[in-house]
């Protein structure tokens, strides 16, 4: 029994392994960037995607032309697909020589815009 268990999800795995491609589609990286970013889906254009195991480095660009350089990670479960939260960082912004963190909703865009 464990060793068809074992077998079993090490195929799996096997399937998987370095397809973030196939665990998520661009659509699905688009809406929840948006929603991190608190913006409408349509607000938001993904660019330069690329995937390596299980991990999509892309490039976001909102419909004012902020731009911000992204990261998902994805990966097969006992339960489906895990997939974590996007996490994102302004390009070009530097706060104390460390990229400044992503706002996390409008009110913090509009603040962060104002100490600029």
């Amino acid at each position: 029994m464990k060793t068809t268990f074992c077998a079993a999800m090490a195929f799996a795995i096997a399937l998987t392994t370095g397809c973030a491609a196939q665990l998520q589609s661009t659509d699905d990286l688009q809406a929840a960037t948006a929603m991190q970013l608190g913006l409408q889906t349509a607000d938001v254009t993904i660019s330069n995607r690329q995937d390596s195991g299980f991990a999509t480095n892309y490039w976001v660009q909102t419909r004012t032309g902020t731009r911000y350089s992204c990261v998902r990670t994805a990966g097969p479960s006992l339960f489906g697909v895990n997939k974590s939260s996007p996490l994102c960082s302004l390009v070009g912004q530097a706060a104390n020589g460390r990229s400044q963190p992503a706002p996390q909703n409008e009110l913090e865009r509009q603040y962060q815009q104002r100490r600029k």
